[in-house]
C-alpha cells in the first residue's frame, strides 16, 4: 500500500502526469495519503507485532480475547489514526522548501514524523520482541519446546530490517533539522 501510494499518488501527480503542473491542493493531498500510508503500514506491523507477542506469551489470554470483530476493529483504529496523523503532514512541503532553518511548525512535524514512523514503533519492537525471545528461551530452559527458530529469525530479521532502513531517513531529517 506504501509503495502503491507512494509511487503512484505522490510521484506521478506531482509532476510525470504529461509534465504539466498539478494543482497544489491536489499534491498537498496526495502529500497526506503518502504519510497516512507510511504510518498505516507500520503501525499494522506494530499491531502484528503485539499481537504475535500476546499469542506467544500469553496464549491463554490471547485464545480468550481474540475474535475476528476485534481484529477488524484493531484495523480500522490503526487506519483512521494514521489517517489522522497524516492530515498535519499537509504543510510538509513547507517545510523543505526554505534554505535556512526549519520554523517551529517545521520542528514539531519533523519532531513527529520520527515519533510516529520509528522511536515509537522501534520502541514497541524491541520491548515485545524482547519479551518473546526471553519468553521462549525460558521454556526451552524448561524442557518444554522451545520453539526459537524459523518464526522468531523472521520476527528479528523484519524488526531489524524496518530499523535499518528508516534509519538514514530520520537521520537526514535530524541533521537537515539542526544543521542546516
Amino acid at each position: 500500500v506504501t509503495q502503491v501510494v507512494i509511487v503512484f499518488v505522490g510521484f506521478l501527480l506531482q509532476g510525470a502526469v504529461m509534465a504539466r503542473r498539478v494543482p497544489q491542493a491536489m499534491v498537498r493531498t496526495a502529500n497526506i495519503l503518502e504519510f497516512a500510508a507510511n504510518h498505516a503500514s507500520i503501525w499494522i506491523a506494530v499491531l502484528l507485532t503485539i499481537d504475535r507477542y500476546s499469542a506467544l506469551c500469553h496464549p491463554l489470554h490471547h485464545r480468550a480475547t481474540s475474535s475476528p470483530g476485534r481484529t477488524c476493529r484493531a484495523i480500522a483504529a490503526v487506519l483512521s489514526a494514521a489517517l489522522l496523523t497524516g492530515i498535519p503532514f499537509y504543510w510538509w512541503l513547507d517545510v523543505w522548501r526554505g534554505a535556512g532553518p526549519p520554523s517551529t511548525l517545521g520542528e514539531v512535524l519533523m519532531w513527529a514524523h520520527c515519533l510516529i514512523v520509528y522511536f515509537i514503533p522501534c520502541g514497541v519492537f524491541l520491548v515485545t520482541n524482547s519479551a518473546i525471545v526471553l519468553r521462549l528461551q525460558k521454556r526451552g530452559q524448561r524442557g518444554l519446546r522451545p520453539q526459537v527458530g524459523k518464526s522468531t529469525a523472521i520476527l528479528l530479521g523484519v524488526t531489524m530490517l524496518f530499523a535499518l532502513l528508516w534509519a538514514p531517513r530520520i537521520f537526514v531529517m535530524l541533521y537537515h533539522l539542526y544543521v542546516a
